[in-house]
């Protein structure tokens, strides 16, 4: 097994950081440019349509996340840096198994899914066997474990480009589909495939790292690990709940959209979450690149473990500043010129979704700082009451203002969700390093 990387925490972040915005710099790009002419080509009503089963699809696989990835870098770092390779493929066996599980669950549930919810989107039956299609791409979707053994290698470089796969693809494919004629079903297999390429793409680098360390964990074994690793359930637990949180308050209000203001409702409000990702994809990648060396800096009770959370929160916030000020003096523009002039309506609706990513980008670092210090299920108590805001929120807001009542809500469930958190990592931070901790590892 090769040694862990000897910089200072601090640096080490911010350039795996930087390695992974690059990829989500050139994905997001990529993403937001395939959307825009995927939406101009089909109109309001198709384009609508085409969000609703990719979501369906997204939301179905959520709900059965288990964030092995999370889940391998907190009882995984000790043993990968300790080379204690009995340990650690203990753990690589048990994340194997929750990814093998949750895939095949998924795949299962998604066929169910598209079956109840295809007239109820009033998907035309030709339209059934390419929605189907998503259901196939979610066997592959197993990818916990081969982004935790990334991430404990260092190799954020590999995450990156991942980020760029499933986009870019969405580009070649949406070129092929007009250049021979196709319609919303070409458009709905080259969303599929895409996705697929995203999950095969990552797993076979992550096992090809794990063969690189040396690694031979076995087949995939969920019974007896809670007994080795103390409190494990626990966390998975958590680590579910807070997903399928994130999930809701992502995916699960673009549907809720649907249900209120019609797929075109729907379309509107997923092309302003694409923009405002610009922001918000940022968080994700300050999570996955931060956690490894908060946990490290936590076990060691390294001064510096404050140090790396707030400077990053500090960084993130600039950034934000620009950002929003930005969109809100352009946003109509950009809207028009990028997608259409009849998505221009949707311009304070981005706004307000920009001014929340804004303020989740400023607070990154502060949930995988909770779960490094053991206080995973302190912070879903935060998160549960943020979520039932925004939920609450969305539908008194959507009622009264239509889409821009999205927007607000879900800016008032960011500034919340932030200052539960501040008062947590602070409460938590203040006890002594021989206080219990939730999830001792």
């Amino acid at each position: 097994m090769s040694e862990p990387v000897s910089t200072s925490p601090l640096s080490r972040a911010l350039k795996n950081f930087g390695v992974l915005m690059g990829g989500r710099a050139v994905g997001g790009v990529a993403s937001v440019v395939a959307l825009t002419l995927v939406a101009r080509l089909l109109g309001a009503s198709d384009f609508g349509i085409l969000v609703l089963v990719h979501t369906t699809a997204v939301v179905v696989r959520g709900l059965l996340n288990f964030k092995p990835s999370d889940t391998l870098v907190r009882y995984g770092v000790t043993p990968f840096d300790e080379k204690d390779d009995a340990n650690l493929s203990a753990i690589l066996r048990f994340t194997m198994g929750l990814d093998l599980l949750t895939a095949t669950l998924a795949t299962l549930v998604t066929v169910i899914a598209m079956g109840v919810l295809a007239p109820r989107f009033g998907l035309p039956p030709e339209l059934g066997m390419p929605a189907m299609l998503y259901a196939l791409t979610l066997l592959f979707s197993g990818i916990g474990t081969a982004k935790g053994v990334l991430r404990l290698a260092d190799r954020f470089d590999a995450i990156s480009v991942q980020q760029t796969v499933g986009p870019c693809m969405r580009l070649l494919g949406i070129g092929v589909v007009y250049l021979v004629g196709g319609g919303l079903v070409g458009y709905l297999i080259v969303w599929a495939l895409s996705l697929m390429a995203e999950y095969l793409y990552l797993n076979v680098r992550g096992w090809v790292e794990l063969k690189r360390q040396g690694l031979h964990p076995g087949l995939p074994q969920l019974r007896g690990a809670g007994t080795r690793f103390p409190g494990l359930w626990q966390f998975v637990r958590t680590l579910y709940w807070q997903s399928n949180l994130d999930l809701a308050q992502r995916h699960g209000l673009i549907l809720l959209a649907g249900a209120f203001l019609g797929s075109s409702g729907a379309g509107m409000f997923r092309i302003a979450r694409e923009f405002a990702d610009v922001l918000a994809k940022p968080v994700v990648v300050i999570r996955q690149a931060v956690f490894p060396d908060l946990a490290r800096l936590w076990r060691e009770q390294d001064p510096r473990f404050k140090t790396l959370y707030m400077r990053l929160g500090f960084l993130g916030g600039a950034i934000a500043v620009v950002v929003v000020l930005l969109i809100g003096a352009f946003g109509k523009e950009l809207l028009g010129a990028l997608v259409g002039a009849e998505y221009v309506y949707g311009a304070p609706l981005l706004t307000w979704l920009m001014l929340a990513a804004a303020v989740e980008l400023v607070g990154a670092t502060l949930r995988p700082a909770a779960y490094a210090m053991g206080a995973a299920s302190a912070a879903l108590r935060v998160q549960l009451v943020s979520a039932a805001c925004h939920v609450a929120l969305f539908v008194l807001l959507v009622l009264a203002l239509g889409l821009t009542g999205a927007g607000i809500a879900a800016a008032v469930a960011s500034v919340l969700l932030m200052a539960g958190m501040l008062w947590l990592v602070g409460t938590y931070a203040s006890r002594s390093p021989s206080g219990e901790r939730e999830t001792p590892q």
